[in-house]
């Protein structure tokens, strides 16, 4: 099957009810040939991705595998490899743990990574199934995305990112936000151009129902 991944430049805005059909439309071809439908959903922090995703997956009966479980481990935390787009996440792992096995039937494990103790805090099972879901930012760095069927990037105005990070974090965490992962993540996804590479983009302000 084509991967929509690669028609570069052709990102179509759309509402969550179009996203929802443009799925409903995709999926059934991918269910009678007995494979898995693998979307990304990346975009910007405190934009509703995680929700959604979920929301999505109880719908169609998918599952999600979240990049946050790929977070950086100690050992790679270094100046030179935050200095590198879209290095905040362990993409070497995800290549390892989870890539090989995405488009699969069968079920697949990968271990979460806890930044509470620094290390893999359990093992996630990823059922079998016709749907799922690769949320977080991250998850269209160009070694990933020939995974996907089709691609979304979620965007959020400044303000109301703020105002979902304070609710979510609290101040403080809003200004560790602020100057560390935002600016990570804003050079991430102008690096790559994520917001007009991918195949749909969808504004947070359009999600403040879906998602609240």
């Amino acid at each position: 099957m084509e991967k929509q991944a690669e028609k570069a430049g052709r990102a179509v805005p759309m509402s969550p009810q179009e996203l929802v059909e443009k799925i409903e439309e995709m999926l059934p071809e991918f269910e009678s040939q007995g494979e898995r439908m693998v979307i990304a959903m990346d975009g910007m922090c405190g934009s509703g991705k995680t929700t959604l995703a979920a929301r999505l997956a109880q719908r169609f009966g998918g599952q999600v595998v979240h990049m946050d479980d790929f977070y950086l481990p100690v050992e790679l935390r270094t100046q030179e490899r935050r200095s590198e787009p879209g290095g905040n996440v362990h993409y070497e792992r995800f290549l390892v743990e989870a890539m090989p096995y995405l488009k699969g039937q069968e079920a697949f494990c990968y271990g979460k990574f806890s930044d509470e103790i620094l290390d893999i805090a359990e093992e996630i099972t990823i059922e079998p199934g016709s749907l799922l879901i690769v949320e977080g930012a991250y998850s269209m760095r160009p070694e990933l995305r020939n995974a996907y069927d089709l691609t979304v990037c979620v965007l959020s105005p400044t303000e109301l990112q703020r105002q979902r990070l304070i609710r979510r974090e609290g101040e403080e965490g809003y200004l560790e936000y602020r100057d560390l992962w935002i600016p990570l993540e804003t050079a991430y996804l102008d690096h790559y151009d994520i917001e007009h590479v991918c195949d749909v983009v969808l504004n947070a302000v359009d999600l403040q129902s879906e998602t609240e």
